[in-house]
């Protein structure tokens, strides 16, 4: 399991839950969470990250499993640009834009789930075959 991406996977999901099902307007303030956590991955890795941090705190115990770089940086991207997307549909005022921003932050939340999950990257796939 990889904590950092199932922490991302709960924050995409509840950015569409609160925001779909909810009175309360939560979830865009959500998504701008996870995307701002995302241009922080880019900059320094986990290092700067909340939730990177977070799940560096919870799993101290066990031995770490370093990854390569660029493919994680390229996932990051990715991971930014999704959210950037389901944030600004929030944000904009358009017919269905709450339900273009929780698509878009449901498929940063597949992605992110399969990664914490399954231990597969789909960024990292992605940047293999390019």
């Amino acid at each position: 399991v990889r904590l950092t991406g199932v922490l991302t996977c709960v924050s995409s999901l509840l950015a569409c839950a609160f925001s779909l099902l909810s009175g309360f307007n939560w979830g865009p303030y959500i998504a701008y969470g996870v995307w701002l956590d995302f241009f922080l991955r880019i900059l320094a890795g986990t290092c700067l990250s909340p939730l990177g941090r977070l799940a560096t705190v919870l799993t101290w115990p066990m031995e770490p499993k370093p990854r390569v770089g660029r493919p994680k940086q390229f996932a990051a991207c990715c991971g930014f640009l999704f959210a950037m997307c389901g944030s600004v549909s929030y944000l904009v005022n358009f017919p269905s834009h709450t339900i273009t921003g929780s698509v878009f932050m449901g498929m940063l939340a597949i992605a992110t789930g399969m990664e914490g999950v399954f231990d597969f990257c789909l960024g990292c796939a992605f940047f293999k075959i390019g």
